[in-house]
């Protein structure tokens, strides 16, 4: 990413060096791990906060009759846990991250299989990317839970964007 920069007409090689330095300076930094127990009250106020009336989310009888042991989450819930460790990484004093600044650009998960009541979760972050571009910088974050086995169930990517925070 720093070649990016130097590509880039305008900018005095003194805030090339700086904003090369603070991104890579970023890459690999990982959150501790953050604990989260995911419960059927949880699943049902996603789901009344989604509008979404589906019996697995709510019943616990239709959630075994379908086959699973506890009413399942539905799949944008991950935001409840998996934005943890972002936002952890964001708030890190040490990155000195302007979080006034901070947009959520873009979201996406992976899930290995539902998640129901009751899991047990491991979450984590690491940057993976942060580079800076019209003027803004853009921070990458790799995220997996884990559950109880440390079987990976959900992994996430998002994007934070601090509007200002890179070279024009």
């Amino acid at each position: 990413m720093a070649n990016d920069f130097i590509r880039r007409p305008g900018l005095r090689p003194a805030a090339l060096e700086k904003e090369a330095l603070m991104t890579e300076s970023m890459l690999g930094r990982r959150s501790a791990p953050i604990e989260h127990t995911l419960t059927a009250a949880e699943i049902r106020a996603y789901a009344d906060a989604v509008g979404d009336p589906n019996p697995l989310y709510r019943d616990p009888d239709a959630a075994r009759r379908a086959g699973y042991r506890d009413v399942v989450a539905p799949p944008t819930a991950a935001a409840i846990f998996m934005l943890k460790p972002v936002m952890a990484l964001a708030t890190d004093p040490e990155l000195s991250l302007d979080v006034a600044r901070l947009v959520h650009g873009d979201q996406a998960y992976e899930f290995a299989r539902p998640l129901v009541a009751g899991e047990r979760l491991a979450v984590t972050g690491e940057i993976v990317e942060a580079y800076a571009r019209a003027g803004h910088l853009f921070v990458v974050v790799a995220t997996e839970a884990r559950d109880a086995a440390g079987e990976v169930v959900v992994r996430g990517r998002s994007t934070l964007v601090i509007r200002g925070g890179g070279s024009q």
